[in-house]
């Protein structure tokens, strides 16, 4: 159950991009639970537009099929995407976009390594064509390569982007609304990026875990 949120109404519009951070412990990804169906409120509501389509990318993903080789599993989905721009963006073109090149294609998945497993869920859930987007730290999991893609990718998506993240250059990338989570229910909401954030209310506030993206690996810092 939620414990974390009292008094908190917030409504998300078409095509936000809105980064949520904070104490560690303060209900971040718990929110996003919410927001998926994945874990009730002890009281109050949360309404969800008949035309969302919400795709929930989790710390805790879902067992591949090691058996299935990796062109089949997206294939399960469908056969591709349509861009913003209108265009038909095939399987193996995305594929292709995330690292993969053809020789890995007709791959077991039980062949791949387990970043490369994570970035492979990760496009299945964005070849469902949601129009709502829920990333819960993907810093922690995917590789800079896979997140500098996943940056690309984003900046080209017509709909609406929540990510859960304490990685300040990733929020900078993909955020311009903040909901800064400070304990004790306390919740701060921010027009702007997080770097600015950091320069304003952040030095009086220091938080945790805000240190720009390392040249290699990736944050680690729970929520």
């Amino acid at each position: 159950m939620i414990t974390h949120l009292r008094d908190f109404s917030w409504l998300v519009q078409p095509n936000q991009r809105i980064g949520i951070t904070g104490q560690n412990g303060a209900g971040k990804s718990s929110l996003l639970n919410v927001i998926a169906g994945k874990l009730p409120l002890d009281n109050g509501v949360v309404e969800i537009g008949e035309t969302v389509k919400l795709g929930y990318y989790t710390q805790m993903s879902q067992s591949l099929d090691d058996s299935q080789r990796v062109i089949n599993y997206l294939q399960t989905v469908g056969e591709g995407v349509v861009s913003s721009t209108g265009d038909h963006i095939s399987v193996t073109q995305l594929l292709e976009q995330f690292l993969f090149p053809r020789s890995m294609h007709g791959n077991l998945i039980g062949r791949l390594s387990g970043g490369e497993k994570r970035r492979l869920y990760l496009l299945q859930i964005l070849m469902q064509e949601p129009n709502v987007l829920l990333l819960d730290e993907p810093t922690n999991d995917l590789d800079v390569a896979t997140l500098t893609v996943l940056e690309d990718y984003l900046d080209h998506f017509a709909g609406t982007v929540i990510t859960v993240s304490h990685d300040r250059y990733f929020l900078d990338k993909v955020a311009d609304t903040l909901l800064i989570f400070e304990g004790n229910a306390q919740i701060e909401r921010y027009t702007g990026q997080f770097s600015d954030y950091l320069k304003t209310a952040g030095q009086k506030r220091p938080l945790k875990n805000t240190g720009h993206r390392p040249t290699s690996g990736s944050d680690a810092s729970g929520t």
